[in-house]
């Protein structure tokens, strides 16, 4: 008898230069993805290989040197059955082993939150992200990447209402949200 694999593409997101596309494939219907990335020109694969993803997609820095992304631990011999705790925001530089990602950002206190990172347009501000489960209301935190060493903002620290980031202009977050709007409305956080 012969057995298929299922693979599905998880996600996609291709550079600001337009030069490479990072993406994610889950195999057998599990959550865990694997990331790489993909000269466009070209159309082959680099050697950049991510594991251990779960629950994230990719986004670029505006320089295109990499991209932030969000995972777990490796698991122990059975990731299937494991329990995924500690999501954390890590940083890939393109061409450099995974090994070698930079950590950005991790809660110890918090071991069910799910983390997520996503560069503002303008290049500026790394948002985070912070789901508690599955529920629909999260937190927002930011980070100002022209600042190094910058240090992690707690913007709307409660998980009160959904908070989807939709763009900023400077220092000034706009916000898709139910916070006292039940059928949604935009909102601007300086």
């Amino acid at each position: 008898m012969l057995f298929r694999s299922t693979v599905a593409l998880s996600g996609s997101e291709v550079s600001p230069d337009g030069r490479y596309l990072a993406w994610g494939a889950s195999s057998g219907g599990s959550d865990w993805q694997e990331w790489r990335v993909r000269e466009i020109a070209s159309g082959k694969d680099t050697d950049d290989h991510l594991r251990w993803v779960k629950f994230s997609g990719a986004s670029w820095a505006r320089d295109a040197s990499g991209f932030y992304y969000s995972r777990y631990h490796a698991p122990g011999e059975n990731q299937l059955k494991a329990v995924n705790e500690q999501h954390q925001v890590w940083f890939h530089r393109l061409g450099t082993p995974q090994s070698e990602d930079v950590l950005v950002y991790r809660r110890p206190d918090q071991p069910k939150w799910l983390i997520g990172a996503e560069v503002s347009d303008d290049g500026r501000y790394l948002v985070l992200t912070v789901n508690a489960g599955s529920a629909g209301n999260n937190r927002v935190f930011y980070r100002d990447l022209a600042v190094a060493g910058g240090e992690v903002v707690e913007l709307l620290p409660d998980d009160d209402a959904e908070y989807e980031f939709v763009g900023n202009q400077g220092p000034v977050f706009w916000f898709r949200s139910n916070a006292q709007a039940p059928r949604y409305r935009l909102i601007a956080i300086d």
